[in-house]
C-alpha cells in the first residue's frame, strides 16, 4: 500500500512529490529534515511504500533500530527521490 502525507496538500510550487520505498526487513522511522513549509515523520514497515512532498533542499532522513535506540542509518536529499513527470 502507498501511504502520502498529508503535506501534499499544502504544497507549494517549489515543493517536489517523493516516492520512498523501505527495501530492508527493519522496520524504519523517516524523517524530513531541512523543510520548514511541512513536517513529515513516520514509521515506514519493510517493503513499504511511501508519497510525499518535500522541498528539493530538504534531506530525507532514515533511522532503524529499537523504540529509544533508533540510529541515523541514512540520509537521502529529496531532489533524488523525486517523481519525475
Amino acid at each position: 500500500m502507498i501511504q502520502t502525507s498529508e503535506s501534499f496538500l499544502t504544497s507549494t510550487s517549489e515543493d517536489v512529490l517523493c516516492f520512498y520505498t523501505n527495501a530492508t526487513t527493519e522496520i524504519q522511522i523517516i524523517r524530513i529534515e531541512n523543510n520548514p513549509n511541512s513536517k513529515l515523520e513516520r514509521i515506514v514497515f519493510p517493503s513499504e511504500k511511501l508519497l510525499f512532498v518535500g522541498e528539493p533542499e530538504a534531506q530525507l532522513e532514515i533511522y532503524t533500530g529499537s523504540m529509544g535506540k533508533e540510529i541515523l542509518s541514512d540520509t537521502i536529499p529529496c531532489a533524488s527521490l523525486r517523481v519525475e513527470k
